[in-house]
């Protein structure tokens, strides 16, 4: 039996089956640290109870110019009194309590692995950036292994002086298992809700995520504005998403002349949000994110997408499973909506099969934890030799 002791900030509910599928694997014994989602930033934690054994910790915050200073109280402790063989760290330098971790792992030579994105929230070129990577050197370079995300997530892992031999790609992935069982429902579901909002000969671009500036919504908003409606024929826009940012990007909206049914706000939707990836032609990311592609492509919905976490330059090939457009740019955007809404039916159709492919294949929960455990065994067989 191998005894892992992993933290994580909070456990988001695309999540849930991750963990419990993680610490329901046999020959593993695991302990999962977390906090309690506690703001409403667009970004819920899992809300009621999970199949893992866990334990709860208070988090402090605090803001020192751009960057969030974070605390776990009792996460050493915990983690002493578990004993574990191998220890999984949450890749993030700005919580305090994880650089205790690893030092409490390196004093008692316990294999040590991390989880990381391997993306940063700053702009890149800033000052802000510049000083985190400097800390990111010594902090990626005490784990012995990183799991992260993408091959994009690997190559910025290298630009900061992590070895290629240390690097494993756990491709970030969703929960396809239940969907698959669902799927003839849930495309049922999709048909009605194309049919109640009137778009069965519309276009719909979709986007699912947090209404917070780094989602970049109003770009999204912007770009779909000027969209040439005699060019791209009938086109409608559904937001699924809560934040911060909603009632300022339902004034953009408005104050473009953004109005139902050619844009719709749908809040926040969580057990029926697969009925709108299902329901859509496209989905778009227009910045920061991740799984909302995974999410669509699953249900064969091609994607548009810039520079989101690293994970889009694995999923949204363009040309194949999707559409790339420049970072940032309005124009570029238009335009991929444009060449998207234009797309014959059949080459729609090829982009969506293959999209589905990489889902079924390789981007999801099971394939990620398959990585991770096998990780968890070289790790441990690693400690035994020693």
């Amino acid at each position: 039996m191998i005894r892992v002791f992993t933290n994580t900030e909070f456990i988001a509910p695309y999540r849930k089956s991750f963990y419990e599928k993680l610490c329901a694997s046999e020959g593993f014994e695991w302990l999962v640290v977390r906090s309690l989602k506690r703001m409403n930033d667009g970004k819920p934690g899992v809300d009621g109870p999970l199949a893992i054994n866990d334990a709860v910790v208070s988090q402090r915050e605090v803001r020192l110019g751009p960057y969030r200073v974070r605390w776990q109280s009792g996460t050493v402790t915990h983690c002493a009194r578990f004993a574990p063989d191998v220890i999984i760290v949450f890749g993030v330098p700005g919580i305090v309590s994880n650089w205790a971790l690893m030092l409490w792992a390196k004093l008692r030579q316990v294999p040590l692995l991390m989880w990381v994105s391997g993306w940063e929230g700053q702009r890149a070129g800033s000052l802000a950036l510049g000083v985190k990577q400097i800390f990111l050197r010594l902090f990626y370079s005490l784990p012995d292994k990183l799991l992260v995300y993408s091959s994009t997530g690997g190559r910025y892992l290298g630009s900061l002086g992590v070895g290629s031999s240390r690097i494993v790609i756990a491709y970030n992935g969703i929960e396809i298992d239940d969907l698959t069982i669902r799927e003839n429902d849930i495309r049922a579901n999709a048909g009605v809700l194309r049919a109640r909002h009137a778009v069965e000969f519309k276009t719909v671009f979709l986007y699912v995520g947090a209404m917070v500036g780094d989602k970049r919504v109003d770009l999204l908003l912007r770009a779909f504005a000027q969209l040439d409606k005699k060019s791209v024929g009938p086109c409608a826009l559904w937001l699924v998403g809560d934040g911060p940012d909603r009632e300022a990007m339902a004034r953009l909206a408005a104050h473009l002349g953004l109005v139902p049914p050619q844009v719709v706000f749908f809040g926040r939707v969580v057990e029926k949000v697969d009925d709108f990836f299902a329901a859509a032609d496209f989905c778009v990311l227009p910045a920061l994110g991740g799984l909302a592609l995974n999410q669509a492509m699953f249900w064969g919905t091609p994607c548009i997408v810039s520079r989101a976490d690293g994970t889009e330059d694995d999923l949204v090939l363009d040309g194949f499973t999707g559409k790339r457009f420049v970072p940032d740019s309005v124009e570029s955007l238009r335009t991929a909506l444009t060449d998207c809404a234009n797309l014959p039916a059949s080459i729609r159709t090829e982009w969506g099969r293959a999209a589905r492919s990489l889902i079924l294949t390789r981007s999801n929960v099971t394939e990620m934890v398959k990585t991770f455990l096998q990780a968890v065994r070289d790790a441990s067989s690693t400690q035994t030799r020693r």
